[in-house]
Protein backbone atom coordinates (compact mmCIF):
# COMPACT_ATOMS: atom_id res chain seq x y z
CA UNK A 1 0.00 0.00 0.00
CA UNK A 2 2.47 2.04 0.76
CA UNK A 3 4.91 2.06 -2.59
CA UNK A 4 1.14 2.21 -4.53
CA UNK A 5 0.72 5.51 -2.46
CA UNK A 6 4.17 6.71 -3.48
CA UNK A 7 3.90 5.80 -7.17
CA UNK A 8 0.84 7.68 -7.06
CA UNK A 9 2.23 10.19 -5.44
CA UNK A 10 5.17 10.27 -7.56
CA UNK A 11 3.19 10.20 -11.07
CA UNK A 12 1.31 12.93 -10.33
CA UNK A 13 4.58 14.68 -9.96
CA UNK A 14 5.78 13.16 -13.47
CA UNK A 15 8.11 10.93 -12.13
CA UNK A 16 8.37 7.26 -12.07
CA UNK A 17 8.83 5.68 -8.45
CA UNK A 18 11.19 2.67 -9.10
CA UNK A 19 13.44 2.19 -5.64
CA UNK A 20 12.55 3.37 -2.21
CA UNK A 21 12.62 1.98 1.52
CA UNK A 22 10.63 2.30 4.40
CA UNK A 23 11.89 2.30 8.19
CA UNK A 24 9.60 0.77 10.84
CA UNK A 25 9.50 0.26 14.40
CA UNK A 26 7.43 -0.51 17.18
CA UNK A 27 5.98 1.08 20.00
CA UNK A 28 5.45 -0.64 23.59
CA UNK A 29 2.17 -1.53 22.81
CA UNK A 30 3.14 -3.85 19.95
CA UNK A 31 1.54 -1.14 17.03
CA UNK A 32 4.09 -0.89 13.84
CA UNK A 33 4.35 2.46 13.02
CA UNK A 34 6.11 3.77 9.77
CA UNK A 35 8.66 5.97 11.42
CA UNK A 36 11.36 7.18 8.74
CA UNK A 37 12.84 6.98 5.34
CA UNK A 38 9.43 6.79 3.40
CA UNK A 39 9.89 6.99 -0.24
CA UNK A 40 13.65 7.95 0.57
CA UNK A 41 15.18 7.86 -2.93
CA UNK A 42 18.63 6.63 -4.00
CA UNK A 43 18.39 7.03 -7.73
CA UNK A 44 20.33 10.45 -8.51
CA UNK A 45 18.22 11.41 -11.58
CA UNK A 46 15.08 10.62 -9.60
CA UNK A 47 16.31 12.72 -6.75
CA UNK A 48 17.79 15.50 -9.12
CA UNK A 49 14.45 15.61 -10.72
CA UNK A 50 12.43 16.07 -7.50
CA UNK A 51 14.95 18.31 -6.22
CA UNK A 52 14.25 20.37 -9.17
CA UNK A 53 10.55 20.05 -9.24
CA UNK A 54 10.96 21.42 -5.59
CA UNK A 55 12.69 24.41 -6.71
CA UNK A 56 9.66 25.27 -9.29
CA UNK A 57 7.30 24.75 -6.46
CA UNK A 58 9.04 27.44 -4.30
CA UNK A 59 9.51 29.62 -7.08
CA UNK A 60 5.33 29.26 -7.99
CA UNK A 61 4.19 29.21 -3.93
CA UNK A 62 6.90 30.75 -2.55
CA UNK A 63 6.84 28.72 0.52
CA UNK A 64 7.70 24.56 -0.06
CA UNK A 65 8.43 21.75 2.93
CA UNK A 66 11.51 19.45 2.08
CA UNK A 67 11.61 16.52 4.68
CA UNK A 68 15.49 15.66 3.85
CA UNK A 69 18.85 14.33 5.37
CA UNK A 70 20.77 16.09 2.19
CA UNK A 71 22.37 19.21 4.18
CA UNK A 72 23.81 20.33 0.84
CA UNK A 73 20.11 20.01 -1.11
CA UNK A 74 18.73 22.12 1.98
CA UNK A 75 21.73 24.56 2.14
CA UNK A 76 20.89 25.03 -1.80
CA UNK A 77 17.07 24.69 -1.83
CA UNK A 78 15.98 26.62 1.52
CA UNK A 79 15.73 29.76 3.32
CA UNK A 80 14.99 28.15 6.86
CA UNK A 81 15.06 24.82 8.14
CA UNK A 82 13.71 23.67 11.30
CA UNK A 83 15.41 20.61 13.26
CA UNK A 84 12.99 18.13 14.61
CA UNK A 85 14.56 15.13 16.65
CA UNK A 86 11.97 12.34 17.66
CA UNK A 87 9.44 14.76 17.74
CA UNK A 88 11.29 17.61 19.46
CA UNK A 89 11.89 21.07 17.66
CA UNK A 90 15.55 21.37 18.40
CA UNK A 91 16.37 24.69 16.15
CA UNK A 92 14.10 26.73 14.36
CA UNK A 93 15.92 29.50 12.31
CA UNK A 94 18.29 30.55 9.09
CA UNK A 95 19.48 27.62 7.32
CA UNK A 96 23.01 28.15 8.10
CA UNK A 97 22.46 28.32 12.12
CA UNK A 98 20.13 25.35 11.76
CA UNK A 99 22.58 23.41 10.09
CA UNK A 100 25.44 24.46 12.10
CA UNK A 101 23.76 23.67 15.96
CA UNK A 102 22.87 19.86 13.14
CA UNK A 103 26.73 19.56 12.06
CA UNK A 104 27.98 20.58 15.52
CA UNK A 105 25.88 17.83 17.49
CA UNK A 106 26.74 15.62 15.10
CA UNK A 107 30.79 16.25 15.03
CA UNK A 108 30.62 15.34 19.55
Amino acid sequence: ELFNAGTEFAKDKGLILVDTKYEFGKSKNGEILLIDEALAVGDKKFREKSFNRIREMQAEAGTIVMVTHNLGEIRKTCSRALWIDEGVLKKDGEVSEVLSAYEEMENR
